[in-house]
């Protein structure tokens, strides 16, 4: 595989220049390849699961996981974008943020506080099912150990697996997105969106 170097010069500042400054000198010229995946409706909403490997070549050189609308110039309206490649796993949390993120933004507030709530949703959702732990927590898995004792605990050296085919990914990435549905994720989706009516968000 052959990679190469690449940085931003100091004289670029700020988010927008540099994010221009990447796709004018990173994006591949010509049409983009047809990078959806699959369609499929959930909360009025279009999901569409793609290729991100094509996104990032050919249109955004930063977009990892998922984005929506709202955030990003080239998604169709009304559209969230994830991931196809993504460990299914992970969808239902992606898919909650971005939820989360358009519906802050459709009703007025910003990029960055909209991300910082949806941001908070997920941690709060995998907590809640206990699968995530963090430095603030009280009970905290991992708070007595340094970086060096984590490895050595919890390091496994995983095989890359073999490629799935396209109908394999997809199956998958539905069947996850079908988590939202159950009731676990209808009173996490509910309980965001009551304490933002509520006044949660305050800017």
């Amino acid at each position: 595989m052959k990679t190469e170097e690449f940085s931003v010069p100091r004289r670029i500042i700020g988010i927008p220049l540099r994010r221009k400054y990447e796709k004018t000198h990173l994006i591949k010229p010509g049409p983009v390849p047809n990078l959806i995946i699959k369609k499929e409706r959930r909360r009025g909403l279009t999901i569409a699961f793609i290729d991100g490997n094509i996104v990032r070549q050919y249109i955004d050189p930063e977009f990892i996981f998922g984005g929506h609308d709202l955030v990003y110039s080239y998604i169709p309206k009304n559209e969230i974008w994830l991931e196809i490649e993504m460990n299914p796993k992970e969808i239902p949390f992606v898919f909650q943020h971005e939820f989360l993120e358009r519906e802050l933004m459709s009703k007025g507030k910003n990029y960055d506080v909209a991300h910082e709530y949806a941001t908070i949703a997920d941690k709060e959702a995998r907590m809640t099912l206990n699968i995530g732990s963090y430095p603030g927590d009280a009970n905290y898995r991992w708070r007595n150990l340094s970086n060096q004792d984590m490895a050595k605990k919890y390091y496994v050296h995983i095989r890359r697996p073999k490629e799935k085919s396209a109908q394999v990914r997809i199956a998958h990435a539905h069947e996850a997105l079908l988590a939202i549905d159950k009731p676990v994720w209808a009173k996490l989706f509910n309980e965001t969106i009551e304490a933002f009516k509520r006044g949660g968000v305050s800017r």
